[in-house]
């Protein structure tokens, strides 16, 4: 059908930006590479398409360039606008409900692990990124809104995400229900793992900033939210368990008393290459598990005045 190839996706960029340049705009294949991200062998690919189905026409060839601009007596041009607003008013109701969305794709076949998972139930303080990480067995139900132009959407093994997006989408691999249930986030009841695999997750996957991982211990401990133990348990099967520990000792060291029972305990500064790195600059260098942890000081810092002022 006709529609196939308007359902490709370089020939609805092609066509989307032609349409936002209005009627009488005239662009070339390599103006339109620019604007939307598409090589120039393809762009010329998807304006053809739209040359032989009558809705682009070509207005003026040069030695180097050939140009291009809406067919003005094309019949079919307002349905495709239509069509094309229509698509944008879905990606507005995606962005604003993207959890519910999920749910209702996912049904019991997910959970929100990560920072969100630390911070289920509460209101995050000074901080609410819009990166969400889903653990499912059903990565093929959601995996295609990383066509979304506002959504990222990516397997978190293959995470490299750009800037210019408005949430973020890390998909992980389900591994069992046993610590999950309903909790609300961002004001959507949602299934969520508890807040020590959640913190512990963000030291396996950093999907998250620094600082933001800092945060979900600092806002929990203080909350008296965390059971330390089973994070210390969870992180040990994770990975991960040297450097939560090594930022409990430094987050005390900073603010010169003790608010960790379990997860500072018999750690002790120390001056010899990391072994382990968490950060971009390595300036605090604590001793755990006869590993030695390098530290960037920098988001501790911030997370502490955050929380304590």
């Amino acid at each position: 059908m006709i529609l196939e190839a308007l359902w490709n996706r370089s020939v609805l960029l092609v066509i989307r930006e032609f349409i936002k340049a209005g009627d009488y705009a005239i662009l070339s294949a390599r103006e339109i590479s620019r604007r939307t991200g598409l090589s120039t062998p393809t762009v010329i690919e998807a304006t053809n398409v739209l040359i032989a189905l009558g809705i682009l026409e070509k207005v003026k060839v040069t030695e180097k360039r050939e140009y291009f601009k809406l067919r003005e007596l094309n019949v079919f041009t307002p349905y495709i606008e239509d069509l094309m607003r229509i698509g944008e008013m879905f990606e507005d109701f995606l962005e604003e409900n993207i959890l519910r969305h999920i749910d209702d794709i996912l049904r019991e076949n997910y959970y929100i692990g990560m920072y969100w998972a630390a911070m289920v139930d509460i209101e995050p303080i000074d901080y609410s990124p819009n990166i969400f990480a889903i653990f499912t067995d059903k990565p093929k139900w959601i995996l295609p809104l990383k066509f979304s132009d506002k959504i990222y959407v990516e397997e978190i093994d293959k995470w490299n995400p750009k800037g210019g997006k408005s949430a973020y989408i890390a998909i992980g691999k389900l591994d069992d229900f046993i610590d999950v249930r309903f909790g609300n986030v961002k004001g959507f009841k949602v299934r969520v793992t508890s807040v020590e695999k959640g913190i512990a997750q963000l030291f396996k996957w950093r999907i998250y900033p620094e600082y933001a991982s800092v945060l979900a211990i600092l806002q929990n401990i203080e909350m008296d939210r965390l059971n330390e133990e089973k994070l210390l348990n969870i992180a040990k099967d994770l990975g991960g368990e040297e450097i939560i520990r090594a930022i409990a000792f430094s987050i005390e060291k900073i603010l010169g008393k003790k608010i960790f029972s379990i997860l500072s305990q018999g750690l002790k500064e120390e001056k010899r290459k990391p072994d382990i790195v968490w950060g971009e600059k390595q300036d605090l260098l604590v001793r755990v598990n006869q590993k030695i942890v390098g530290l960037d000081s920098r988001p501790i810092r911030e997370a502490i005045i955050t929380v304590y002022g």
